[in-house]
């Protein structure tokens, strides 16, 4: 049986006589970019599983780019999730003020992006499948804006994995943390102990816990860190057979199973 072809896409109508490729050319970037980190998120690996072909690209008016998912060698075949993830987040960040799940602080940067070019030479922006369209409006640009609007700093540590470094300029680096499926922004602290480098490079793509200087969202998520230390966390876990366990957690006193629950019963 053949697989149904899954496509998504973007739709520009222009409110005057042309669209600047500039438009265009910015519109497609972010839609190709937020596809890419609901991509990355929802990778177990925290890795790309999918490419995207050009299925059908239009200048005449409405300004149309489609794209076809393509799995990369052989991976998970996420598409249909990825495309559904991002069409259902779009949707709800029309609604509310709330993270859609899956959706990191550059997703929502780009999903913003697509809504900024709405003005005096785009009249409509639309994101669409075969079977559903969201239209882009100012209320998803400003739930964004409450979503990531700064809260607090404070002493504290998050745990993630280490990835994206970036020495171009100051050292930075990510933490993708999987409860939230979002990625955490890094950078060194002045404070950092010495080394502190070498040793994110040598855990790169790690489980590790970060401590340092947490920002916040006005929800309490952690947006940012400045570092101050790096702990890799452990890959094995620490017992790996029941017997290990025995007589360490001893809340019953010593008592069997049966005694200990009649004790409690009499009692």
């Amino acid at each position: 049986m053949q697989r149904q072809k899954v496509t998504i896409g973007v739709r520009l109508i222009e409110a005057g006589d042309y669209l600047f490729a500039s438009d265009l050319l910015e519109a497609w970037n972010n839609f190709l970019r937020l596809l890419s980190e609901v991509d990355l998120a929802l990778s177990v690996q925290s890795t790309r599983t999918i490419d995207w072909s050009v299925s059908q690209l239009s200048r005449s008016s409405p300004a149309m780019l489609t794209l076809e998912p393509v799995v990369i060698d052989e991976q998970l075949d996420n598409r249909e999730t990825v495309i559904r993830t991002a069409m259902s987040g779009m949707a709800a960040l029309k609604e509310r003020d709330e993270r859609p799940k899956y959706f990191s602080d550059q997703a929502l940067t780009n999903a913003r992006g697509l809504v900024s070019l709405l003005g005096p030479r785009v009249r409509t922006v639309e994101v669409f499948t075969p079977e559903d369209r969201v239209i882009c409006t100012e209320a998803i640009a400003s739930n964004i804006r409450e979503i990531l609007r700064p809260g607090r700093e404070m002493m504290g540590s998050t745990e993630g994995v280490l990835e994206a470094m970036n020495s171009h300029g100051k050292f930075q680096f990510s933490l993708y943390e999987p409860v939230l499926a979002t990625r955490i922004g890094c950078e060194l602290d002045k404070d950092a102990e010495p080394g502190l480098k070498a040793r994110i490079v040598e855990l790169y793509e790690q489980r590790v816990r970060v401590s340092g200087i947490l920002r916040t969202n006005r929800h309490g998520e952690v947006r940012s860190v400045r570092v101050r230390q790096v702990t890799a966390l452990r890959k094995e876990p620490m017992f790996k057979r029941v017997e290990e366990i025995a007589g360490i957690y001893d809340i019953t006193g010593g008592l069997d199973a049966e005694e200990y629950v009649r004790k409690l019963r009499d009692a």
